[in-house]
């Protein structure tokens, strides 16, 4: 279990200094300077990340071991206001340059190759007194990707690649390190488990989380203790579905457009079925609505139990949340998307008249008439699936490893059962 542990673990004022090299990374966004502040570069995980305060800007990317322990501190300009910036990361030679209003600089270059100065800082604590401020109108692109926009956040990581940004040793040692000791002497149970999913989270930045996650599925998918693998596939679960460090890896499995993803789908789906909740929230994450339709007509036969009907509460509460936004905006085309409609309904004849009810059945009376949401056109309507690029999974194929595995649960609970019994009768004896 240590082992699976760890592994887890608006007027703009003018843009200038566009590179004129092709980058293979860039992130855009406004941001509102309202007292003097800076740009601060430091050393940080395998992850381009960027953080907004009212004082500083923070840049984090991994340094060359010959600057690790170093950071740059750089002087924007002193006009207050909204300003665009752009931040450029080139491949080649591994640099990073941002543009911000009209003035560039070349983070961790030379006093020569920037337009303002720079002086390292040491190792220190620089979040302290610092208020986080929202970046808008953000917006990032890799090399051969589409443009995609994000809401408004004061902080935003990115991943990259192994090969592209390498991990240093020393900061999945101290990780770990950090791990062993909270295990070793764990303080209050609601803060160790905080921590626990903390440090996991930071190992899913350091290590590839598409890596990990794959890992992870394979081990459980060889796992003999049933009922250990049913509550590490619900841990992981959640960690896919509410951690922020995640979120480029989500979307690379909501849309499945690429053979990558697809097989990542199929092997994450087959350790999920330990845990049939969290099977149709993975396809509700794929939007894999008719499968998890399927899965849904299934659970008639399984063993209902407190805990189902209590993970199924869970799933409730986590569509209202604003990971399953784009969820909830399809239930506005009708006509398309039936089978999500009936998961819902689906799921709510499973709960008891709860709270978790009420929540569903009030979302389910918002879905529109689909009569009052008919086109002018009806010729031009979309088929109801437009993912032609799933259509390489066997789903037929993967319902049937979920009915196989819950045969396995069903009897191993029995087992489970019939050895309890036995040991209370030789307690009366």
């Amino acid at each position: 279990m240590k082992v699976l542990l760890l592994l887890l673990l608006s007027p703009l004022q003018g843009l200038g200094g566009s590179s004129q090299r092709q980058e293979d990374f860039r992130f855009c966004g406004d941001r509102n300077q309202t007292q003097e502040s800076f740009v601060v570069y430091q050393h940080g995980p395998a992850t381009i990340s960027i953080q907004n305060t009212a004082q500083a800007l923070t840049i984090k990317r991994p340094f060359l071991p010959s600057r690790r322990n170093s950071s740059y501190k750089y002087l924007l300009p002193p006009a207050l206001g909204r300003y665009r910036f752009c931040l450029y990361w080139f491949k080649a030679n591994r640099t990073l340059r941002l543009a911000y209003g009209k003035q560039s600089f070349l983070l961790g270059g030379d006093l020569s190759s920037s337009s303002s100065s720079s002086s390292p800082q040491g190792k220190e604590n620089q979040e302290a007194g610092r208020t986080s401020s929202s970046i808008f109108n953000v917006s990032y692109i890799s090399k051969g990707g589409k443009n995609t926009s994000l809401e408004s956040a004061a902080e935003y990581f990115f991943p990259a690649s192994p090969e592209n940004m390498p991990v240093w040793e020393e900061d999945v040692e101290e990780q770990l390190s950090t791990l062993d000791n909270l295990l070793a002497q764990p303080p209050l149970p609601a803060t160790a488990a905080a921590e626990q999913q903390l440090l996991r989270r930071q190992l899913c930045l350091l290590l590839n989380a598409e890596n990990i996650f794959h890992s992870m599925a394979d081990i459980l998918l060889r796992e003999e203790d049933l009922k250990f693998a049913s509550t590490m596939v619900h841990t992981l679960n959640t960690i896919l579905l509410t951690s922020s460090e995640l979120f480029q890896l989500r979307n690379q499995l909501k849309d499945l457009k690429t053979p990558e993803s697809q097989n990542l789908f199929c092997c994450l789906y087959r350790s999920w079925c330990h845990n049939p909740v969290t099977t149709v929230s993975l396809c509700f994450l794929t939007q894999n609505y008719k499968h998890a339709y399927d899965l849904i007509q299934k659970f008639g036969d399984l063993e209902v139990t407190v805990d189902f009907l209590t993970e199924v509460d869970k799933l409730v509460q986590l569509i209202e949340c604003p990971i399953f936004t784009y969820l909830r905006l399809q239930l506005l085309d009708v006509k398309n998307n039936p089978y999500l409609i009936k998961a819902l309904y689906g799921l709510l004849m499973l709960l008891p008249q709860s709270s978790a009810f009420q929540l569903l059945s009030h979302r389910l009376q918002c879905v529109p008439n689909p009569e009052l949401m008919q086109p002018a056109d009806t010729t031009k309507l979309s088929t109801i699936s437009k993912r032609t690029t799933a259509s390489t999974i066997d789903y037929t194929e993967l319902l049937q490893h979920f009915e196989k595995v819950q045969n396995k649960h069903l009897e191993a609970r029995h087992q489970r059962a019939g050895r309890a019994e036995q040991l209370d009768r030789r307690v009366v004896l």
